[in-house]
């Protein structure tokens, strides 16, 4: 079972809301790396068997072909409330929500983190924790895409995108930590939106932590691999991203955010469409100018009828770093 990092917010009613959002699986290690499952992603890559004795190719697409768990019901403590999450999904997702009556968050702009774990049976002596940042109703938050703009994942090229993924270590952008480290200095909250599966969550989590990437909420996609091919895994992330931005923004109406991309797919296309739809709460637009990336000319195309001053095309991390909130 895996935790995910969320985000809580104050309702309407001035009710400390939590997501809780896990996912519940069995791994059986010996039977899965002998079966039809790895040699469709093999194919897939175009490499031969010996990626199989890869430890690096084992971390990252054991949780691919797991056994999701549908229909367990849990008992999630967080603070001094019980919750009672619902059956999980044929997918082995679950999410519920807490109530919470914490005040911490309202005496300060920075967000506040909490843990939240999973009740077991007696005598079971495992332990699931996760973490919740609750985020003041005022303050900034910063929107973030994954691949090729916080680390190098090369997009343009689908090919070198699943080598990268799968294949080698993950590499940062150089210089985006530190912008990100100012910005949080300033209190600014994180969210982590990709186009990646949760199948890469633990492997995107570590890259974060391990390059000193401010802590943050994770949004990725759902994939079954029996549903699709490894290809889709990346597929155009208009809807999606909209999607899930518009959520994000509507459960802080009164916060500001930062959104930023880069150009090898639509980010520019998709922070425009915000940007129109929620004038008041977008306050600069960030696309990185990465490798194999769109023309800038149809990047700057896509922010006609925004104003100059709202977005931005940086080759290096230091043209961002000195914004100011």
């Amino acid at each position: 079972m895996i935790l995910f990092p969320t985000s809580g917010y104050i309702d309407a009613g001035n009710q400390w809301l939590l997501p809780l959002h896990g996912w519940i699986f069995e791994y059986e290690q010996d039977s899965l790396w002998r079966g039809g499952s790895v040699q469709v992603l093999l194919k897939s890559l175009q490499i031969n068997d010996v990626a199989l004795d890869s430890e690096l190719f084992k971390e990252r697409t054991w949780m691919f072909l797991v056994d999701n768990e549908r229909g367990k019901k849990l008992s999630i403590a967080v603070e001094d409330s019980r919750v009672q999450c619902g059956k999980s999904e044929p997918n082995g997702h679950f999410d519920c929500v807490a109530k919470l009556n914490i005040g911490a968050a309202l005496e300060q702009r920075k967000p506040v983190w909490v843990s939240y774990s999973v009740e077991l049976k007696s005598g079971d002596s495992r332990k699931f924790v996760g973490e919740s940042q609750l985020l003041p109703p005022e303050g900034v938050s910063v929107i973030s895409d994954i691949d090729d703009t916080i680390k190098d994942s090369r997009v343009a090229d689908k090919k070198e995108l699943l080598k990268n993924t799968f294949l080698k270590e993950f590499h940062a952008v150089p210089g985006m930590s530190g912008a990100y480290q100012q910005w949080q200095a300033q209190g600014a909250a994180f969210h982590y939106l990709s186009s990646s599966p949760w199948q890469l969550y633990p492997a995107l989590s570590e890259f974060i932590r391990d390059n000193q990437y401010p802590k943050g909420d994770f949004y990725l996609r759902l994939f079954r691999i029996k549903d699709k091919s490894f290809y889709e895994l990346f597929a155009s992330p208009f809807e999606y991203k909209t999607n899930t931005l518009e959520g994000i923004i509507n459960r802080y109406p009164q916060r500001k955010f930062v959104l930023v991309g880069d150009s090898t797919e639509s980010d520019a296309e998709v922070y425009s469409y915000i940007a129109k739809k929620y004038p008041q709460q977008i306050i600069k637009i960030f696309i990185r100018n990465a490798p194999q990336g769109h023309d800038l000319q149809k990047i700057e195309s896509a922010f006609t009828g925004l104003d100059k001053e709202l977005w931005q095309i940086f080759n290096e991390p230091g043209e961002i770093s000195q914004l100011a909130f």
